[in-house]
């Protein structure tokens, strides 16, 4: 009678149709912040209000209202252009998941814990290089091209290793995060 009891009590799983318009819907949303983000950072402009500084602007010049110019002011701040990873990161996270959900059995699946350990490769990298070698670049950020991870990064990475020594090394890196 316990056995009964208990049986009646465990939840049911969802339907295959609920299931597959959940994974799609989660995919979706994705889709949504990556065209968010895109439109944030394509928009930055030094005079929206942002994370970095504090700007009195009855204007926004950014698509994304005063949300999507503190978001891109931090992640440019921080990252530099290398920001746009994340871009690719969550269109790959989508392109994954439609895949995913085509042909469940025919997907190679990596663990999720060593793609995001690429990614992060990828990222300080990226910033990493760009902070060495495009430090002349006329982009409009709020720090510096290669962001504060790229300068403090680099930085430790030129003493120890010298520019070109690094370069290499970052390079190397990159292409083992890609991978």
């Amino acid at each position: 009678m316990a056995r009964m009891a208990k049986a009646a009590t465990a939840p049911s799983p969802l339907p295959e149709k609920i299931g597959n318009l959940l994974q799609e819907s989660r995919w979706l949303g994705v889709g949504a912040v990556a065209l968010f983000l895109i439109l944030a950072l394509w928009g930055f402009d030094k005079e929206d209000p942002g994370w970095s500084h504090a700007v009195v602007s009855s204007s926004l010049h950014n698509p994304t209202g005063r949300a999507g110019a503190w978001i891109a002011d931090l992640m440019l701040y921080v990252f530099g252009l290398s920001a746009w990873w994340w871009v690719v990161l969550l269109g790959m996270f989508v392109w994954w998941g439609v895949r995913k959900f085509n042909a469940p059995e025919a997907h190679r699946q990596h663990p999720l814990l060593i793609a995001l350990g690429g990614f992060l490769f990828l990222l300080l990298a990226s910033c990493s290089l760009e902070a060495l070698r495009f430090y002349s670049m006329q982009a409009e950020l709020p720090l510096a091209p290669g962001g504060m991870l790229g300068i403090e990064l680099g930085g430790v990475l030129a003493k120890q290793l010298g520019y070109t020594g690094s370069t290499l090394f970052l390079l190397a890196a990159m292409a083992v995060g890609w991978s």
